[in-house]
C-alpha cells in the first residue's frame, strides 16, 4: 500500500484506540492517542483531518479536564493557522472561547478572540467581526477590565 494510505489507516487506528481508552476512563492516554493520530494525519498530508482528530480529543475532555480540553482545541487552531486554513476551524475558535469562559480564563479568551477577529478581517466577514468585538467586550467586563473594554469599544467605532 502507498504511504499516505497506511498513514490514514494508522491514524484511524489511533483514533479508534483513543475512543476505547475513553470508555475505560483513561482520558490522559486518550489525549496522547489523539495527538498521535493528528501527527500521523499530518505525515500523510491531511492537516484538516489532523486538526479534526485534536478537536475530537478535546471534546472527549468535556466535563473531565478543562485545561486539557482547551490545550487540544488550541493545538487544532494552531494547526489551522499554520496551514493558513483558519476558515475551516472557525467552530474550534468558538468552542475554545466557550471552554475558556467556563473555566474563567477570561484573559486567554480575550486573546483568542483577538486571533479570531484577525481571521474574520482576513475573510472580510464584517458581521462576524462585530460579534467577536461584542464577545470581547463581555469577556473583558467579566474579567473586570473596564479600561480594556472601553478600548475595544472605541476601536469598534472606527
Amino acid at each position: 500500500m502507498g504511504g499516505w494510505i497506511s498513514n490514514i489507516i494508522g491514524a484511524t487506528a489511533y483514533e479508534n484506540a483513543a475512543q476505547m481508552v475513553i470508555e475505560l476512563k483513561r482520558h490522559e492516554d486518550a489525549a496522547d492517542l489523539y495527538k498521535l493520530a493528528s501527527v500521523t494525519y499530518i505525515d500523510g498530508g491531511n492537516s484538516d483531518r489532523a486538526a479534526q482528530a485534536l478537536i475530537s480529543g478535546a471534546k472527549a475532555f468535556t466535563g473531565v479536564n478543562p485545561d486539557k480540553m482547551i490545550a487540544l482545541y488550541l493545538d487544532a487552531i494552531e494547526l489551522y493557522e499554520t496551514e493558513e486554513r483558519e476558515q475551516f476551524g472557525l467552530d474550534a475558535y468558538s468552542q475554545t472561547v466557550a471552554a475558556m469562559i467556563r473555566a474563567k480564563k477570561f484573559i486567554e479568551a480575550g486573546q483568542l478572540l483577538d486571533r479570531l477577529a484577525a481571521v474574520y478581517r482576513k475573510l472580510d466577514r464584517k458581521p462576524a467581526l462585530y460579534k467577536v468585538h461584542l464577545s470581547k467586550l463581555v469577556v473583558l467586563f467579566a474579567a473586570g477590565d473596564s479600561v480594556g473594554a472601553s478600548n475595544v469599544l472605541q476601536q469598534g467605532q472606527q
